[in-house]
């Protein structure tokens, strides 16, 4: 099996596929731009997993072929403050979210751990490809990304909302 055999692929309807890593790429021509193409220009993707192009009538994004994504070239990030002052705050305890965490064990003082386990997390499924697409917006690209959380002998599974953003980087939103 050559390299080729492992990146081009055909399906079960006899068409070929390339199963890689992209990257989305804005074409600027004329004066305007969509601000919901320009949210994704440079965010890359699994070929198998990315926004469908084009994305309105007038898009002028495509797709680039790039090197696999590691974990020493993307980057998760995940604001304290989701865990200090969302998940631990008043608007936690209002939508019920502080009782899944405390259910765990987990108090306002484990939120740096938190934070480092949903960035360690979310980092490895990115680069596998184990990412679901969600709305596309002038945000950008949303996508779910499971987060599995173990405390006191409890497991925990949970879709944690993602932003897809430039060079290999993806933001945590929610919890």
């Amino acid at each position: 099996m050559g390299i080729l055999d492992k990146i081009i692929k055909e399906n079960l309807e006899g068409e070929i596929f390339y199963d890689g890593w992209i990257k989305c790429k804005h074409m600027q021509r004329g004066l305007t731009h969509c601000k919901e193409c320009l949210s994704v220009d440079n965010c890359w993707f699994y070929s198998l997993k990315k926004p469908k192009l084009p994305h309105h009538e007038k898009c002028h994004c495509h797709y680039e072929t790039i090197s696999f994504p590691t974990t020493k070239n993307c980057i998760a990030v995940c604001d304290i403050r989701k865990f200090r002052e969302y998940i631990f705050g008043e608007k936690g305890r209002n939508e019920g979210k502080v009782e899944i965490f405390q259910m765990l064990g987990f108090t306002i003082e484990d939120s740096e751990y938190l934070k480092k386990e949903y960035e360690r997390q979310a980092l490895k499924a990115y680069v596998e490809g184990n990412y679901k697409l969600g709305k596309w917006d002038e945000e950008g690209q949303r996508s779910t990304i499971d987060i599995f959380l173990e405390h006191n002998g409890i497991r925990y599974l949970k879709g944690s909302g993602c932003m897809v953003k430039q060079n290999g980087e993806i933001n945590n939103t929610t919890q």
